[in-house]
């Protein structure tokens, strides 16, 4: 696991040395990098955070009261809780996502995901929930299940003169029942849209990031000329 950035600004206010606390957090930082395991989730994004927090230092707990994130021009809330054991992290949060931009979310997927969209240019809202529950350590990771939906969404591919329209889809990101790469997946069970005005369907299944296994099926109305 390896995580760099920089800081440009932040303001902490709270009780400190009470066990119990308020914590009030506004900052600002460039997250460089952001790899798990083999996987790189974030690369040169920049990221703001206003949140309020309930710091129990008796129980090494952590309840988050309100949470804004915004990456890039996209906005994310939070709430839930973290506790702390020894060296792991027993975690319990809900991330959820509206308004979202579709190249933002791209973004946030693996790298072995997001590098097949390097060359699209997308639009579009993006609406999504997210779930994360379980340890977290130097050897565990969570359950991580995300759920998320495209309303009028637009994909341009310039290198091939390709345009995708009237983009609407609803999908799912989870890392599985074992909570690793080999479990972890991606489903596109409904989309629909209009490739160069012509209409197209097709689901897409990808499972194991750890050696991809691909199911795609495809019905368009395509010119062939």
């Amino acid at each position: 696991r390896h995580l760099k950035i920089k800081l440009n600004n932040s303001v902490f206010s709270g009780s400190f040395t009470d066990a119990l606390y308020d914590l009030k957090l506004s900052a600002e930082m460039d997250a460089e990098d952001l790899t798990l395991g083999k996987q790189q989730y974030l690369k040169n994004k920049n990221i703001k955070i206003e949140a309020g927090l309930e710091i129990n230092n008796l129980k090494h707990s952590y309840t988050i009261q309100n949470f804004k994130l915004k990456i890039d021009k996209s906005i994310f809330d939070a709430k839930g809780s973290v506790t702390k054991h020894d060296k792991t992290f027993a975690t319990n949060l809900s991330i959820d996502g509206e308004d979202a931009g579709i190249q933002t979310l791209i973004s946030l997927l693996p790298g072995s995901i997001s590098s097949n969209f390097s060359e699209y240019q997308s639009s579009g809202i993006v609406n999504f929930k997210g779930r994360i529950r379980g340890n977290f350590s130097k050897n565990q990771m969570p359950a991580i299940d995300f759920k998320f939906g495209i309303v009028n969404g637009t994909i341009k591919d310039h290198k091939h003169s390709q345009s995708l329209e009237s983009v609407n889809l609803s999908g799912e990101y989870s890392d599985g029942k074992s909570n690793d790469l080999q479990t972890s997946y991606l489903h596109i069970d409904q989309f629909t849209a209009r490739l160069n005005g012509r209409p197209l369907n097709l689901h897409y299944f990808m499972d194991n990031f750890d050696d991809p296994m691909l199911d795609a099926a495809i019905k368009a109305d395509l010119n062939l000329k």
